[in-house]
């Protein structure tokens, strides 16, 4: 075994899963995947090790910002790799990117549906302004770490047993946007 494959598999490294809102640690050698809270995983990345580098290079691409009253939310589920000053996360196309403290604090705070002009980080990793926040958010949704929510629901509309389905002349359902299946044409 040469030396680099021996400090390769003597390195402990903590895998950090997000899913539901929350962290999970999940360290290599396994020892039991343990929840976290934003402290105890800021503690990990200030006390990580160095690691070494994997060979797929940092991706260092632009993207659009989100706009100020753009719906952001969480992604279902993410895994990230624990680093001295943040953690490495691959997005699905295989661009890895490295997020900072600001990153993990912005995606702590992130737990359900909010704008990037309501989304505030806990104070532990510092004020983000607008402008930061809609940059960040921006990348964070392009690696697969949030999701930008594209419709808002709608109330769903009565179910209705009294309709004729090919009645074309049916009143309309209130509160529905589109027109049901049974009045479309064609």
């Amino acid at each position: 075994m040469t030396d680099e494959a021996t400090r390769q598999g003597s390195l402990r490294r903590e895998h950090v899963v997000r899913s539901a809102g929350r962290w999970v640690s999940t360290p290599l050698p396994v020892s039991g995947a343990v929840d976290l809270d934003l402290e105890r995983l800021l503690h990990l990345i200030d006390s990580c090790e160095p690691t070494i580098e994997p060979s797929t290079p940092l991706w260092t691409g632009t993207v659009a910002p989100v706009g100020a009253s753009d719906l952001i939310g969480p992604a279902w589920q993410f895994v990230g790799l624990v680093v001295p000053d943040g953690m490495w996360v691959h997005s699905a196309d295989s661009r890895r990117c490295r997020l900072d403290r600001t990153d993990v604090g912005l995606l702590d705070a992130l737990v359900g549906t909010t704008t990037a002009s309501d989304l505030v980080p806990d104070p532990m990793v510092g004020a983000v302004g607008l402008d930061d926040r809609r940059v960040r958010l921006g990348r964070l949704i392009a690696l697969g770490c949030a999701v930008l929510v594209e419709c808002v629901a709608e109330p769903v509309a009565e179910q209705r047993d009294d309709l004729d389905p090919d009645d074309e002349q049916a009143p309309p359902i209130e509160g529905a946007s589109l027109r049901p299946w049974w009045r479309r044409k064609g």
